[in-house]
């Protein structure tokens, strides 16, 4: 059976040979243009994810993961972002990317490691 292919071939108008490219397909949300709540419920998570995943980022160049996950949380719950979920399962969070961490370094895959512990990705905040 032949794996679909998730990237799309583009011609680089950049590149001097004109060689094709691969880039991911991905969704793009306009937020002024798509104004339904479920697009600005999606816009809000993925906003909020990025800006969790940069806050902890940030703070893991000083402290160790641990630390740096809590100090994330207790950021993004002053300012809204993920608030009710953190708040809730800030514990099971800090778990399972402790545990997640621990499988890379032993050679294992994020998404490996992440597929052990959930079996969806909105398993954590049901």
């Amino acid at each position: 059976m032949k794996k679909k292919n998730k990237f799309k071939n583009f011609k680089n108008s950049n590149n001097e040979n004109d060689e094709e490219a691969s880039y991911p397909e991905v969704l793009v949300l306009v937020p002024n243009k798509d104004k339904s709540p479920e697009a600005k419920k999606m816009m809000k998570y993925y906003r909020d994810g990025i800006i969790f995943a940069d806050k902890v980022r940030e703070y893991e160049e000083k402290y160790p993961l641990e630390k740096a996950l809590k100090l994330a949380i207790k950021y993004c719950i002053a300012r809204d972002i993920f608030k009710e979920q953190l708040e809730q399962n800030s514990s099971k969070i800090i778990n399972m990317t402790m545990k997640v961490r621990a499988d890379q370094e032993a050679g294992l895959s994020q998404e490996e490691s992440f597929r052990k512990y959930v079996k969806s990705p909105h398993t954590l905040y049901k």
